[in-house]
């Protein structure tokens, strides 16, 4: 098994949009208010950097991140498929490099994800981030926030 990131292409983006996991359609709903696509492309569009994680040179998720607060706080998200957990410890490898250069840049790193987003929250959990209580939110869900300071704090 070949894992690799990449910065993200159009067919990567469309390929996990139409293979999205059902935890991922159901956060991107309860949550957002979104459908699969709209999630995926207006995430990368908004966002500073898209990377896609490939396993055989087919994506299997797409990441980036989008800055607010005036630069100082980092909105990072995930959006995969169902094959994503299949290369997750070679992920966990790049994830924690890429959230080690935008720590570095002083950022805090936050976003929400599902409560019942299990295979997310325990890949937040191995790259070290906190979590908060669980709220609902405006479209039907219960998100979870998770956060990490920045590496000047």
């Amino acid at each position: 098994m070949r894992v690799e990131i990449t910065n993200a292409e159009y067919a990567d983006l469309k390929h996990v949009s139409n293979n999205m996991r059902e935890l991922d359609k159901r956060e991107v709903r309860e949550i957002g208010g979104l459908t699969p696509a709209d999630a995926v492309f207006h995430s990368a569009l908004i966002s500073r950097d898209v990377r896609a994680a490939r396993i055989d040179g087919v994506a299997v998720a797409v990441f980036g991140e989008s800055r607010t607060n005036g630069g100082d706080t980092s909105v990072l998200w995930l959006l995969g498929t169902d094959d994503l957990m299949r290369g997750r410890f070679a992920y966990i490898r790049e994830a924690n490099k890429y959230i080690a250069q935008i720590r570095g840049e002083g950022c805090r790193i936050e976003n929400v994800v599902h409560e019942d987003n299990e295979p997310s929250i325990r890949l937040l959990e191995a790259l070290g981030f906190e979590f908060g209580e669980a709220e609902d939110t405006a479209h039907g869900g219960r998100g979870v926030r998770f956060w990490m300071e920045s590496s000047d704090v």
